[in-house]
């Protein structure tokens, strides 16, 4: 829950506040997906929403799927996708034919059957229906158009939100290592932070 990294022993207290010295610390806290919070989200997780497509796809086979987000990962993950889903739907806040991402994976989008589009728009609402076992799924999003601010409904079993990380690394505060104003730790070649 805290380190203290600015001295040559360094200090890491733990949950159940118990404390270790060490020489050297490796960092490797990871990150969490950025949440949209909006309706049916984290209602849903597991049950139809998803944040990665390695842990997830394959229970999505032959369904159609909807990507939130148009960068990197969004656009490779969504590629991904399509080797398990009958179709997969990137929601993209921007004009026809922009993307967030690098132009290879943007090219490879673009050329693969399986991916469409919907521009200029956003997601409202995860919209579920609660199944035989009593937990609510995944049935449909509830889409805003940006432009002309009509809503409308799109018919699906998998939401995937690809809309950015959150660093782990609330405890390094004050530790004595620099971060960058996101919370990400800028590090050289070698993966060393400052210290």
């Amino acid at each position: 829950i805290a380190v203290n990294l600015a001295q040559e022993e360094k200090q890491i207290r733990t949950k159940k506040n118990k404390e270790f010295i060490a020489k050297a610390v490796v960092i490797a806290s990871g990150s969490e997906p950025r949440l949209l919070n909006i309706p049916g989200e984290k209602e849903m997780r597991g049950n139809g929403v998803a944040y990665c497509a390695t842990c997830d796809a394959e229970y999505f086979e032959d369904e159609d799927v909807v990507i939130i987000g148009s960068g990197d990962q969004a656009i490779e993950e969504g590629i991904y996708i399509t080797k398990f889903a009958k179709k997969v739907t990137v929601i993209v806040l921007h004009d026809e034919g922009i993307l967030d991402c690098n132009k290879v994976s943007a090219e490879k989008a673009f050329n693969n059957k399986k991916m469409h589009f919907i521009w200029n728009s956003t997601i409202e609402e995860v919209l579920g229906e609660k199944n035989p076992l009593g937990e609510k799924t995944v049935t449909g999003v509830k889409l805003k158009n940006l432009k002309t601010g009509e809503s409308s409904k799109l018919d699906c079993q998998g939401v995937f939100f690809f809309v950015g990380m959150i660093p782990m690394t609330g405890f390094i505060k004050d530790s004595g290592v620099i971060m960058d104003h996101k919370g990400y730790i800028p590090v050289n070649e070698r993966m060393e932070t400052n210290i």
